[in-house]
């Protein structure tokens, strides 16, 4: 499998960035090594991310003497056309192959509390919290709707926790043989 990605950032205004991609990618499946015949599949993904940022500084919280609020949302479209072959006839070896044709729109929002210790002088992550959401306007195989919720939590550099929900509601398409997604 070979994937290439190509993006460009361009900042619109200072609180506001787009940045354009396209990613292409190309699998050769043989039924041994040396075989003179084999399948071949390539895919190209092309879409937008907006993305802005907002931050605010806080000074003399607990034992930390500067504390930083970083809030990231952005918005992605991504449209992938049906690869040169179709999925349902695609070997699944891992992950890599399952690359369906969709168009899908996701959305994000980034938490980061950013510490700095008032003895030790350390920067580092204190606390993050992700919410994402995407959603499947048209796919190969079905759609799917999704939502993901990461947190976690380091009052020292050294430990934290860690926290993690995930929910996917997926409806099969008719490229799904047998209703299964």
């Amino acid at each position: 499998v070979n994937i290439a990605r190509l993006s460009y950032d361009i900042q619109l205004a200072q609180a506001l960035n787009l940045v354009p991609f396209i990613e292409a990618d190309y699998s050769a499946y043989e039924d041994r090594l040396g075989d003179e015949r084999f399948d071949d599949r390539f895919g190209v993904t092309g879409g937008v991310t907006a993305q802005t940022r907002f931050q605010r500084y806080f000074s003399g919280i607990g034992p930390y003497e500067r504390v930083k609020h970083i809030v990231v949302p952005s918005l992605t479209y991504l449209n992938r056309p049906d690869p040169s072959v179709d999925l349902n006839r695609t070997p699944q070896l891992d992950g890599l192959d399952f690359r369906p044709g969709r168009e899908r729109v996701e959305g994000k929002l980034e938490n980061v509390v950013l510490a700095k210790h008032a003895e030790t002088g350390d920067i580092w992550q204190l606390a993050q919290l992700s919410l994402y959401a995407g959603s499947d306007i048209k796919s190969e195989i079905g759609t799917s709707d999704d939502l993901e919720i990461d947190v976690s939590f380091r009052p020292v550099p050294k430990w934290g926790v860690f926290s993690s929900a995930e929910h996917h509601d997926a409806q099969p398409g008719a490229g799904d043989p047998g209703g299964e997604f």
